[in-house]
């Protein structure tokens, strides 16, 4: 992806170049503010905004990637794709990558993400709008960052209320996706694995800080990745372990896990915030047919009918407990919204309602007589998602001390192994016990006392007195 490129794109239905020939320079205002003559694609192709903050940035406006970008955040006045606002080299007047801010997460955003890199449909889009390249959209997938939320995702700031002297507080839309204190642990954009908020003070980098539009905390050296706008996000490794080993799906990561709250690691595990103040790994499944989320928690199912609802779940086989907090649902569960963003050939109707029919996002295809659910050949169910939810049954388990009651009442031939563990505790307490009352009883050994200072200086004098009686001899 170059921005350098742009101006050789093709119209695929019409076979004609989108931006005239022969290519002409002219002067034009870059996105960080300098004036430069530069050879650039055509309106019809790439077009400067001015952001709300100021900010000066560029968007790709073609067809099929302008819709794509409308269909993700749910914000259909949207110009387009947006790109860097960071020029990526010196004969650059705008980025070669997606916008960081916009499109975290995006295989072909400005920084790889240390979890999930998504490669979305409007990457997809941005190849068939080229003229060069017809997409198959069954290898995309839709990006969890910012789905449906609304154009207060895209122009609005991600932290309000920031700046001179005060840290800014999260906003209704950016909740899930932003975080502003740097002691805060929740989950990456695609909920698959436990991350810490990234917060970098810039002074340590010399005398430098985020420019004043991207400064959101009350010290004004404080702030997010410069690609992200300055932004905090989930992004950040803890407690010294590597991206791997925070990852909810690799089920060997369960050898370490705390386990007060009953985490689960597997294949179709996800990563939920929770009040234990990190985020926990459960086994969870996206609903396609009820259209909700159903996460289990110590062996029992239970249902995420909202955004940010908030379940009291038992742990340790009801010895303790926690409330898990349930994620977006177009974040956690995206490719079960409008498949593939439409792909490019549809606007997505995120409040559509048919009849009796539970609501849920369709495509309105342009093509009338395309029915597909993603205006392509794109729906493919996986492990994550399950049509319906009839094969997920609650796990039966042990209270926490019924093992031990065991261990008094039942013969030892049917003890299970947690019986045996509690008795094998119980004999070391057992011993421990007898050792301290035995020690109580044993006898003190009488310690010598040494002479005193008076009676060593009266013994000395008197062999003194010997010593001299032999002289006189």
């Amino acid at each position: 992806m170059s921005s350098n490129s742009y101006r050789f794109f093709w119209d695929p239905d019409t076979g004609l170049e989108r931006t005239a020939r022969p290519f002409v320079a002219k002067s034009v205002i870059c996105v960080d503010g300098v004036e430069r003559s530069m050879i650039l694609p055509s309106d019809n192709t790439m077009k400067f905004f001015i952001a709300t903050n100021g900010q000066r940035y560029a968007s790709i406006v073609t067809p099929k990637v302008a819709t794509v970008a409308r269909n993700q955040f749910n914000c259909q006045q949207l110009g387009g794709a947006q790109l860097e606002n960071q020029p990526t080299g010196e004969n650059s007047c705008t980025g070669d990558h997606w916008d960081e801010r916009m499109w975290y997460p995006e295989a072909l955003s400005g920084v790889i993400s240390p979890t999930t890199n998504v490669l979305s449909p409007v990457t997809l889009a941005l190849m068939e709008d080229s003229g060069w390249y017809l997409a198959n959209y069954t290898k995309a997938n839709v990006s969890p960052w910012g789905h449906g939320v609304g154009c207060d995702f895209v122009s609005q700031p991600c932290l309000v209320g920031g700046g001179n002297g005060r840290d800014g507080s999260l906003p209704s839309y950016a909740k899930g996706y932003f975080c502003n204190k740097a002691s805060a642990r929740g989950c990456s954009p695609s909920h698959s694995h436990k991350m810490a908020c990234t917060v970098i003070d810039y002074s340590l980098r010399g005398q430098y800080q985020p420019p004043v539009q991207f400064q959101y905390f009350e010290d004004a050296a404080i702030g997010g990745p410069r690609e992200a706008d300055y932004c905090s996000v989930f992004g950040s490794v803890y407690s010294g372990m590597k991206p791997a080993d925070l990852d909810c799906r690799i089920k060997e990561n369960g050898d370490s896990i705390d386990v007060i709250y009953s985490e689960e690691y597997g294949d179709n595990s996800m990563c939920f915030e929770t009040t234990s103040g990190e985020g926990r790994c459960y086994n969870a499944r996206c609903i396609y047919e009820d259209f909700n989320l159903q996460v289990q928690v110590d062996g029992v199912w239970y249902t995420c009918d909202e955004d940010f609802q908030q379940i009291e779940v038992s742990t340790l086989s009801g010895a303790f407990g926690t409330t898990v907090t349930c994620p977006r649902l177009s974040s956690v569960c995206p490719d079960m919204f409008c498949p593939v963003n439409c792909a490019g050939r549809g606007e997505c109707i995120f409040d559509y309602v048919n009849g009796t029919e539970t609501p849920r996002p369709r495509c309105a295809c342009f093509d009338e007589t395309d029915t597909s659910a993603g205006c392509s050949d794109t729906f493919v169910l996986d492990g994550k998602y399950l049509r319906d939810g009839a094969s997920l049954t609650d796990t039966v388990k042990t209270q926490f001390f019924e093992p031990l009651i065991a261990v008094f009442v039942d013969h030892p031939d049917t003890w299970t192994t947690a019986s045996w563990a509690w008795a094998a505790a119980l004999f070391v307490v057992f011993l421990l016990m007898i050792l301290c009352i035995c020690s109580s009883f044993w006898p003190e050994k009488e310690k010598k006392r040494p002479a005193s200072s008076k009676n060593r200086s009266r013994g000395s004098r008197q062999q003194g007195r010997q010593r001299q009686s032999r002289y006189a001899v």
